[in-house]
């Protein structure tokens, strides 16, 4: 089943000069484009994996505590603090997805 683009991660994307579409590949939830050119850059995010936008949707369903994306991001963040300064791809896909 393809990822769920929210419109939020859309906004982001424009937001940052790429265009994205759900991934073509099982294991990975968008595909990376430069917006000016058109040339895929990479995949990003694990499709085995939630993310910021997937934990607000089951907050709004009520399926996790309110909250929950918020703390979930904050953690994420912590964990790759490192990869996202230093990596173009990690910076992309933890705006997009985080």
């Amino acid at each position: 089943m393809p990822y769920n683009i929210s419109d939020a991660t859309k906004k982001i994307a424009k937001q940052i000069g790429v265009e994205i579409f759900p991934a073509d590949k099982e294991d990975k939830k968008l595909e990376v484009y430069d917006a000016k050119t058109g040339i895929f850059l990479f995949y990003v995010g694990d499709s085995r994996y939630y993310d910021y936008h997937m934990y607000l949707e089951d907050e709004k369903k009520g399926i996790v505590p309110e909250g929950t994306a918020e703390r979930k991001k904050i953690l994420y963040h912590i964990r790759h603090k490192n990869d996202i300064e230093i990596s173009r791809k990690s910076y992309i896909g933890a705006k997009l997805l985080w």
